[in-house]
Formats: structure tokens, C-alpha cells, sequence
């Protein structure tokens, strides 16, 4: 396969019985062996729009790099992902490294062991499911209860002190999250189907951008769903 440089434009009068793909976001005819292909679900990009499409969900900090197609597909329950090896072949390498990076961070936080009192990374969905603290030394055996900061023996039995205001907190969420839903069904308010943060529209159309910036999904305010980049082409519109 020859080289590909990212916004380089194949010769297509090179070789007319040539195997060709259609790019899925410009819809331009290729060379086949320019192809940007996602694995898992086979969609086909040139090397400029693929490295545009990088480019922006890298500045956007997104958690994943989902396919465009997949992204804009509502019923797509298996979405192709995009890896390094595609990051490579559009010349992207280096910033995808650097974006990798930023999102392992996002997944981690920061603990103190309860035995060697060192500072450890701990995986935040791990942690919020479990509420545990354990080190990944092989002498230190005991772990902490996220809870109720309570160090507990290897093989001793815990019952956590914080699980009755656990409890209490997320029944007050749920009423919580109740009385938001009346409000924003009273109000004609939104959520975002990106990040579910609500949305008020004060003015103007009906193409919204999420305003978190871990987010900052485009969407129609009318049928609430997501709008696919890069043309922004919806039926409401």
C-alpha cells in the first residue's frame, strides 16, 4: 500500500480498472488502497476527511473515537471504533497518543493506599460500582472502603458505615431527578443525547451544540436527535 498524507489527493486517473470505495463523508470515488477502513463495521473514508474528523474529536476531548457513519446511525448497537492503526495511516499518530493519554486520565482518579500510604491510579467506574480502594502491590492486601474510608483486612467481612447515607443520597437524587423531569416537560426543555445535560433554547434554530465540554455533541432541539458531522444535514431542518 503506498504512503498516505493526510488532506492528499489520490490520482484517480492512475489505473481505470483500478479497484475504487466511496468515502462516507464526501462521497468522492478512491483508489481502494487509500481507504481509511474501520474494522469492525467495514465504513470506508478518504485520508483528508478522516484526518479532519480526528482532528476534531481530538480538540473535543470525546471519550471514544466512534466510525461517522456508526455516529450518525440511531440504530447501530455495534459501532466500528477508530484505533491507532488508523491513526497512523492518516499521519495522525503523535495526537492520537497525546488524546489517549488525556482519556486515560479522565477514566482515572487518584487514591492513597490504606497500608503503604502510596498514591495509586484507580479506575473510576471500578471505584463508583464498588467503592473500593486496593493497591497494586502484591504485600499490600487490604483495601478501602470508598464509602466510609474504612480499611478492611484481606478475607475480614465489612459492612460499611456510609451504605445508609449512600442509600439516603441516591433516594434524594432519584426525587431529585423527578422533580427535573416535571420542570423540563413543563418548560419544553431538552436533554442533550450526548451527555443528557438539559437544554433550554432562549432563541434562534433548532440546530443546538452542547455547551460541556466533554460533550459538545450537535443536535436538533426539535426531535432531540444527534445531527452527523461533518455537512450537519437533518430532516427538521
Amino acid at each position: 500500500m503506498r504512503a498516505l498524507i493526510a488532506g492528499e489527493e489520490p490520482d484517480v486517473s492512475a489505473g481505470l480498472d483500478e479497484e475504487t470505495f466511496t468515502c462516507g463523508i464526501c462521497f468522492d470515488v478512491s483508489p481502494e488502497d487509500w481507504a481509511a477502513k474501520v474494522d469492525r463495521c467495514g465504513h470506508q473514508y478518504c485520508p483528508a476527511c478522516m484526518s479532519a474528523y480526528m482532528i476534531a474529536r481530538f480538540e473535543e476531548r470525546r471519550a471514544s473515537l466512534v466510525c461517522p457513519v456508526c455516529s450518525a446511525t440511531d440504530d447501530e448497537t455495534d459501532p466500528g471504533v477508530i484505533g491507532e492503526d488508523i491513526a497512523r495511516q492518516v499521519g495522525l499518530t503523535t495526537e492520537y497518543q497525546q488524546w489517549n493519554r488525556l482519556r486515560l486520565a479522565d477514566a482515572l482518579i487518584s487514591a492513597q493506599c490504606p497500608n503503604c500510604n502510596r498514591t495509586i491510579k484507580v479506575n473510576r467506574g471500578e471505584y463508583e460500582r464498588t467503592g473500593k480502594v486496593s493497591c497494586f502491590r502484591m504485600s499490600c492486601r487490604d483495601y478501602q472502603c470508598g464509602r466510609c474510608s474504612t480499611t478492611v483486612r484481606m478475607n475480614e467481612k465489612h459492612k460499611c458505615r456510609g451504605l445508609f447515607f449512600l442509600r439516603f443520597w441516591r433516594k434524594r437524587v432519584r426525587d431529585d431527578t423527578a422533580k427535573l423531569d416535571k420542570l423540563m416537560k413543563k418548560r419544553d426543555w431538552k436533554r442533550c443525547p450526548g451527555c443528557q445535560t438539559p437544554v433550554e433554547k432562549t432563541m434562534g434554530c433548532d440546530h443546538m451544540t452542547c455547551i460541556t465540554p466533554e460533550c459538545k455533541a450537535h443536535f436538533c432541539y426539535r426531535c432531540g436527535e444527534l445531527i452527523p458531522e461533518p455537512d450537519y444535514d437533518h430532516d427538521c431542518f
